[in-house]
């Protein structure tokens, strides 16, 4: 209820943190939320859209509805109940899902400088990838990179359950039937490295089914190793 009584552009924002989860850092929710301020504020400059979104973080904070982590540098709801509430401001469906998609795009450039973030990005990514276009071939390609990615670092962690996510996230976003399941292919590598999680995981019977699925695909003998 607390949420609901603050003003609009502090409630866009709070719905905006939510998707991002229950503790964010502070300049990565900056980054999506002065984004989406420069669409509506065209003529203001980025000193004067930062004190937008310290003001905004200063009412929520005031409000009791976050609290500051870490010198400021992280920010954190003060209960599930008030992180659901906000989560909730978005309907289920096709509008959160491009909310997420949204949230990715923004978030894909900071990448570059701070693979501190490359979960978040994968998992929001992951959540809007219903919305992005067939056409859109090298989003799509992002995505399958960093699922990979994730994967990968998930892998070396010991985090086999959590591998095998990122990795069927990976290959959903595959267009197999350009899939040569040759040993420079993409889905070969994605599958053998699925086939490898699961086992890992004890999923024994997802990795039989996967196993069987490189066997039927693969053309050579070596392939199929």
């Amino acid at each position: 209820a607390q949420v609901h009584k603050l003003p609009l552009n502090v409630r866009s924002v709070l719905v905006l943190a939510a998707h991002l989860g229950f503790r964010f850092r502070r300049d990565v929710l900056e980054t999506v939320v002065t984004s989406e301020y420069r669409q509506v504020y065209k003529d203001e400059t980025p000193r004067s859209l930062k004190a937008k979104f310290d003001a905004v973080l200063e009412t929520a904070e005031n409000a009791s509805i976050l609290i500051k982590q870490e010198e400021g540098q992280m920010f954190a709801f003060v209960h599930d109940r008030v992180l659901q509430c906000a989560y909730e401001m978005v309907e289920e469906g096709e509008m959160k899902s491009r909310l997420y998609l949204n949230l990715g795009r923004r978030l894909l450039p900071m990448l570059k400088d701070d693979e501190g973030i490359i979960f978040l990005v994968a998992d929001v990514l992951n959540n809007g990838s219903t919305m992005i276009a067939s056409k859109d071939t090298d989003l799509q390609s992002e995505v399958v990179s960093l699922n990979k990615a994730v994967a990968k670092l998930c892998m070396q962690r010991a985090a086999f359950k959590s591998s095998a996510h990122y990795l069927r996230s990976a290959i959903d976003r595959l267009d197999l039937k350009k899939a040569t399941w040759t040993k420079k292919d993409l889905a070969l590598t994605l599958h053998n490295r699925l086939a490898l999680a699961t086992c890992n995981c004890y999923e024994y019977e997802a990795c039989q089914k996967t196993v069987k699925t490189i066997l039927s695909k693969a053309r050579t003998t070596q392939d199929k190793q």
